[in-house]
């Protein structure tokens, strides 16, 4: 309540949101494990000190695994944070049009971390707003559910968000990454006519 007051308040909190999306070895981001690692395009390497890893590549992992649990862990995290972004940022003093693009950031950030989640783990708990302590223990919803607030989500940031960015916002969200996302949720829905219209 004391630090969303101005703009760059509101910056720094939406730059924290994009944190998960990191991989290296202190955000434990697996991602690229569940893809790579868990099909026939890569076999595990290494020492051997990730032995998860191991586990995925011989389908022998279970709710146990170290790498699954992190990314759960750094996703939420993630959603908690662009959740903070959306519903605080509009209470602040500043330039409409930058709370705006502050705010379909976070809502593109939202919709992609759902998304992955629920490609790792198919039906997730769908969080949509800032949940107190004793409130996050959310039951799943249907991934057909989810992939349909990523879509609403993913246009409505098309909606706030620009074509491009100069400078040191070069990398943000824009409008072409959250209509490719909101597409890419539509074909898991197989409503192929939207993906077209996207």
């Amino acid at each position: 309540d004391t630090f969303f007051k101005n703009s760059d308040d509101a910056i720094q909190a939406v730059n924290s949101a994009y944190q998960p999306l990191m991989i290296n070895n202190a955000n434990n981001n697996f991602y690229w494990v569940f893809g790579t690692i868990a099909s026939e395009e890569a076999i595990v390497g290494g020492d051997g000190s990730r032995p998860g890893i191991v586990d995925i590549d011989m389908f022998q992992h279970s709710a146990a695994t170290q790498e699954l649990n992190d990314f759960w862990k750094l996703n939420y995290a993630g959603i908690v944070q662009a959740n903070t972004v959306v519903f605080k940022t509009p209470l602040i003093e500043a330039d409409e049009t930058l709370k705006n693009r502050i705010i379909g950031e976070a809502l593109f950030l939202r919709a992609w971390y759902h998304f992955v989640l629920s490609q790792v783990f198919g039906d997730v708990p769908l969080i949509t707003e800032i949940l107190a302590p004793d409130e996050v223990f959310v039951a799943r919803a249907p991934k057909t559910q989810v992939w349909m607030q990523v879509v609403a989500d993913a246009e409505l940031a098309a909606s706030l968000l620009p074509l491009s960015y100069g400078g040191s916002d070069l990398g943000r969200a824009t409008k072409g990454a959250a209509l490719a996302l909101a597409a890419k949720a539509h074909l898991y829905l197989e409503d192929y006519q939207s993906v077209v219209n996207r």
